[in-house]
C-alpha cells in the first residue's frame, strides 16, 4: 500500500514536533509538509498535493470561524487535531466538513487511526468531549425553539452524527456501544421525527441545524 501523505499546520513547536512524532512512529504516513501560517496552508495543499492535512485550528485562532469553501480552495480531506474546545468553532468545522476533530490528549492510536480513516473518506473521527460539546449546543437550540424537546441526549448525538454521514458502525463504535442499539435509537428518532427513511431523517437534521 501506498504511504499517507499528510501536510501538518500547526503554529506551537511543542505540539508541532508531538504530532510529527507520533506520525513519524506509524509506518504506511509520511509528513510531507509542514506549515504555521494560513497562506502557507493553501500553498502546499496546492503544491505538494498531500492526501490528507492535519490542522491545530490554534495555527488560525479559535475565534477565526470557517466555511465550506474552505475546504473547497483546500481540495483536501483535513482532519483537526487541536486544543481548542471553543463549542462555536467545533461547531464551525464540522458543518464545514472536516473528517474529524480530536483532542491533543486523546491517545496516539486513535490519532493515527483517524489519519488513516480521515485519508479514505471517513467522518466520524470525533473525541468524546467534542461530541458532548455538539450535543449540547443542540440542546440548548432545541430546548429554545420549543421543538422536539423529546429526543434524548442519546438520540441528539446519533442524529447528528447521521447527518454527518456516519454509518451505523461508525457512530457505535464513536459512543462504545452496540450496532444493535444505534438501530434502536434510529428507530426511536425516525418515529419521534414522523419519517420513515435514513435520508429522510438527515434531510431533517440538516434543514433544523443539527448537522
Amino acid at each position: 500500500m501506498e504511504p499517507v501523505r499528510i501536510v501538518v499546520g500547526c503554529m506551537n513547536p511543542l505540539v508541532q514536533r508531538g504530532l510529527c512524532s507520533i506520525m513519524a512512529d506509524a509506518a504506511d504516513i509520511v509528513v510531507i509538509g509542514l506549515v504555521d501560517a494560513q497562506n502557507d496552508l493553501y500553498r502546499l495543499a496546492k503544491d505538494l498535493t498531500p492526501d490528507l492535512l492535519v490542522l491545530d485550528v490554534e495555527m488560525l485562532g479559535c475565534e477565526w470561524t470557517p466555511g465550506a469553501d474552505l475546504l473547497q480552495v483546500l481540495a483536501v480531506p483535513v482532519l483537526i487535531i487541536t486544543n481548542c474546545q471553543d463549542g462555536e468553532t467545533i461547531r464551525a468545522w464540522v458543518q464545514a466538513g472536516v473528517g474529524g476533530y480530536l483532542l491533543l490528549d486523546e491517545p496516539v492510536e486513535r490519532m493515527v487511526a483517524a489519519v488513516r480513516g480521515v485519508a479514505q473518506g471517513e467522518r466520524f473521527w470525533f473525541s468524546r468531549r467534542v461530541i458532548d460539546t455538539l450535543a449540547d449546543q443542540v440542546l440548548r437550540r432545541t430546548a429554545s425553539a420549543g421543538e422536539n424537546a423529546l429526543l434524548t441526549e442519546r438520540e441528539v448525538v446519533i442524529l447528528q452524527a447521521l447527518a454527518r454521514g456516519g454509518r451505523n458502525v461508525d457512530i457505535a463504535e464513536a459512543l462504545d456501544i452496540s450496532v444493535n442499539t444505534v438501530q434502536f435509537h434510529l428507530k426511536n428518532i425516525y418515529s419521534k421525527l414522523n419519517v420513515s427513511t435514513r435520508s429522510k431523517a438527515i434531510l431533517w437534521a440538516v434543514h433544523n441545524g443539527f448537522a
